[in-house]
């Protein structure tokens, strides 16, 4: 039990913790596409890719992590450097690389449900001669096996 079918196409949510600092976020939906990792057979090392939809940042991430008796953790990264401003607009930094964001979960006996939490560690960074202080931030997420992957 606990497997998945690799390759898969997931649809889902991701929900942002309580920011004192900032508004309440909608959930942002998502679209996950997993393969198996050069060693995946092996090792349960996963790839993929993951679009946010509405909300959520306007380019894709990439996505790697491993799949494990259950529980599932990978890490999403985006190609460029997005930070969320105090009024919940985006806004991209060129010239500096993404941060890596941490996710964990478990499959559904089934295997056609995950879910879990995901955190983005704090950092500080320099653009042009300002010191912005991106804060901690984290959530919960979900994830359902898209119909048509289902296996009868």
């Amino acid at each position: 039990m606990h497997d998945i079918p690799i390759p898969s196409r997931w649809s889902g949510s991701y929900a942002y913790s309580s920011l004192a600092a900032m508004p309440p976020q909608a959930d942002v939906p998502f679209t996950m596409e997993l393969r198996r990792g050069l060693l995946g057979g092996l090792t349960g090392t996963i790839t993929g890719t993951i679009t946010d939809g509405p909300g959520g940042i306007p380019e894709p991430a990439d996505l790697r992590g491993r799949i494990r008796s259950g529980d599932f953790e990978f890490t999403k990264e985006y190609r460029s450097l997005w930070v969320l401003e105090e009024d919940g607009a985006q806004q991209r930094i060129p010239g500096l690389p993404s941060q890596r964001i941490h996710y964990t979960g478990r499959i559904s006996i089934d295997g056609t449900r995950l879910e879990g939490v995901w955190r983005l560690e704090a950092m500080r960074l320099r653009v042009q001669s300002e010191l912005v202080e991106i804060p901690t931030v984290d959530g919960t997420w979900s994830a359902r096996l898209e119909p048509s992957q289902i296996l009868a």
